[in-house]
C-alpha cells in the first residue's frame, strides 16, 4: 500500500489511480502512474496528487497537496525556501542586526504582508516550517486552493499529519481566526 493509500483509508477519502502508462523517448523508456487520494477533515476538502515517473528518469513529480478554501478571500501568498546566493546577500546586507527567526534565513514570502505577517509571528508555523523544504502557494488562476509541495515528499502518515497543520495554520490566518 502507498502512502496515499494509506492517508486515504486512515481519514475515509477516496483514491483512484491512473493505469501505469509507459513511452519510450530520445532519453529511454519512461513510466507514468497518477495517483490522487481526496479526504475530508473538519469540514475541509484536502487532495493528495502525484504523478509518478520511472524508468529513464531520474526525478518524479513531487507530492502536490491542496487544500480548498470556501471562497476565495483575496489573498495571494508564496512560501518558497531560499537560495544560497539569496541567503548570502541577505546575510551580508543584515550583518548588524541579522533576523531572530530561522524562518527568516530559510525562506522568501511574497504576497499579501499581514497574511505574513501573522504566519510569520505564528510559532507554531514557524516551528513545523523550521526542518521542512517547502513550497507554499496561492495564485490568481485558483484563488481558492492553498497548494503546498514539499520538495523531498514525505515519509508517512504522520509527515502527512505534520503537513496538514501547517496547512491548516495557513488556512486559519486566511480566515483571520486564531490558530
Amino acid at each position: 500500500m502507498n502512502i496515499i493509500e494509506e492517508i486515504v483509508k486512515k481519514y475515509e477519502g477516496e483514491y483512484a489511480e491512473e493505469p501505469k502508462k509507459a513511452s519510450i523517448l530520445a532519453g529511454g523508456r519512461y513510466s507514468f502512474h497518477p495517483q490522487k487520494g481526496v479526504i475530508e477533515i473538519d469540514g475541509t476538502k484536502i487532495s493528495i496528487n502525484i504523478k509518478a515517473v520511472g524508468g529513464a528518469s531520474q526525478t518524479a513529480e513531487p507530492y502536490r497537496f491542496i487544500l480548498y478554501l470556501d471562497k476565495d478571500y483575496g489573498k495571494k501568498l508564496e512560501i518558497f525556501p531560499k537560495g544560497n546566493f539569496k541567503r548570502l546577500i541577505e546575510y551580508v546586507a543584515n550583518i548588524f542586526s541579522p533576523p531572530s527567526e530561522a524562518i527568516y534565513k530559510k525562506y522568501t514570502f511574497k504576497g499579501d504582508s499581514d497574511l505574513i505577517s501573522k504566519l510569520k509571528r505564528d510559532k507554531s508555523f514557524c516551528k513545523k516550517m523550521e526542518d521542512e523544504r517547502l513550497y507554499i502557494l496561492i495564485w490568481k488562476k485558483k484563488p481558492k486552493h492553498l497548494v503546498l509541495t514539499p520538495a523531498h515528499g514525505i515519509d508517512g502518515v504522520e509527515h502527512f499529519e505534520k503537513i496538514l497543520s501547517i496547512l491548516k495554520i495557513i488556512q486559519s490566518k486566511i480566515k483571520g481566526e486564531n490558530a
